[in-house]
This record gives C-alpha cells, sequence and structure tokens, in this order.
C-alpha cells in the first residue's frame, strides 16, 4: 500500500524486502530513459526489469531452499520441508539478477560501469543482515560467498553473534568431474571465500557433494582455525520448490 505500517523504516515489507531497491542512484540510473536506450543500442533484447520493493525469486534458488525449509507438500507430497508446520520464511533479496546481467553482458562498456559503481553488493547485504536481526530472524540461511572483505559486511555479520542468530553460510560446491568421484571444495588458506572464512561462533558452513564423498582433508577446507565446521552432504537429486506448481 505504499506506506510502512509496522514503523520499521520499510515500506511494503510484508513478506520481506528487496535491499537494491535502496542503494541510492540505483534505480534512478536503472529507470533513467537515456540509460535504457543506450544500452539497449548494444543489446537490443535486454528487459529491463523493474527494480521495485518485491522480494520476488527471479534465480530460483531462494525458492528451492525456502522449499526444503518449508514446503508442506500441497502441491507435491514428494516435497516437504523440514518445518512445515512453523517455519516462517523472511524474504531478504539482494541480488538484483538483471543489473548483474547488464554488468557482465556489457563488459567494458561505459555502460557497465556507471551501474556497477552504484550497485554496491557489500552494502545491501549488510542491510538485509541488520534488518533480518531487527526483525526478528532466529536463522540466517546465506547462499552467497565472495572474496569481499567488506568491514561494513563483516560487522554485520559479527553482531548476529550477540543476537542469537544461527547462520548457515554456503561456500563452494563440491566437484562435478565424475572422473574424480569425489568432494573437493576449494577453500584454502590461500583462496578463501566470505562470510565462510570469517570466525563466528554462530555460523555453520556448509556446501554440495556428488554422491560420493571423500573425507574432507587439512587442505581441502579451510575455515580460519575452525576446520571442523565445514559440513557437506550429497543434494544433487534433491527435489525442491521451483517456479509455480514446479519443481527442480
Amino acid at each position: 500500500n505504499g506506506r510502512d505500517d509496522d514503523g520499521n523504516g520499510y515500506t511494503d515489507d510484508v513478506h520481506g524486502y528487496n535491499f537494491s531497491y535502496d542503494v541510492k542512484g540505483l534505480r534512478e540510473k536503472w529507470d533513467d530513459p537515456d540509460f535504457q536506450k543506450r544500452v539497449k543500442k548494444i543489446l537490443p533484447d535486454f528487459i529491463f526489469s523493474p527494480l521495485t520493493r518485491d522480494p520476488i525469486d527471479t534465480d530460483g534458488h531462494g525458492t528451492q531452499v525456502a522449499g526444503v525449509v518449508a514446503s508442506t507438500g500441497k502441491y507435491n507430497p514428494d516435497v516437504v520441508g523440514v518445518n512445515p508446520v512453523s517455519a516462517k520464511i523472511m524474504v531478504l533479496k539482494v541480488l538484483f539478477d538483471p543489473v548483474a546481467e547488464l554488468i557482465t553482458k556489457l563488459s567494458g562498456k561505459p555502460e557497465a560501469a556507471e551501474i556497477k559503481s552504484l550497485y554496491n553488493l557489500d552494502q545491501i547485504i549488510a542491510a538485509s543482515i541488520k534488518y533480518a536481526a531487527a526483525n526478528g530472524a532466529k536463522i540466517i540461511n546465506f547462499s552467497i560467498e565472495s572474496d569481499s572483505t567488506d568491514t561494513l559486511t563483516k560487522a554485520a555479520f559479527e553482531s548476529t553473534q550477540d543476537d542469537g542468530i544461527f547462520i548457515a553460510a554456503a561456500t563452494v560446491n563440491g566437484t562435478t568431474d565424475k572422473s574424480k568421484n569425489l568432494n573437493k571444495l576449494e577453500i584454502t588458506k590461500s583462496n578463501p571465500d566470505y562470510p565462510t572464512s570469517w570466525d563466528l561462533s554462530n555460523m555453520i558452513v556448509v556446501a554440495n557433494s556428488n554422491k560420493v564423498q571423500k573425507k574432507l582433508g587439512e587442505d581441502q577446507l579451510y575455515i580460519e582455525t575452525r576446520k571442523e565446521d565445514g559440513q557437506s552432504a550429497p543434494a544433487f537429486t534433491v527435489i525442491g520448490s521451483g517456479y509455480g506448481k514446479d519443481y527442480v
């Protein structure tokens, strides 16, 4: 309805929020007719999806994870979440896929540089973590890994340790190389990713592996000094919720 009904500083966050909407200058640039015209000259088929507060999933991953957590089996009895009765999902969208797509497709072009300078993902992630904590989240599923060591993002994650919030953070998945047929996670001291390499007492690191697992060695999964916190399990054949009534 265009109003902040609960007074938490966010408008229309009924089911969650798209935090890209609040990035200063991003929406204005995205909706600028001149900018769109210049992009269309290079990518005539590119679609400028509206940048709104709606956290609707345009990738599919969030929908699948939500189904694993809380699907009731209403549309397919084969897909029932681990807590279909009492789990509540707070949808916090931090990736606006069309922007990322444009940056990739126009790599090296001034239009990509213009939008990239505004699309501060670290700022967006930090805002979403703070929102989750302020609005009663008990568990945060974070399915993004990055090489960024941004202090703002790190501070947001560290603050959750005092809020009683549990974090399940994704790292890179196991190999799908059938010739090797083992689970190799390329996270090492010389090649860390974040937030999984931060020493957070309330975080567990998770990854997908293939069907035949190999016990993780010290050179395969490095989470600062807490290698025992890394957990992986086969998930390639897990049935989850997809768009509409489809399943993946």
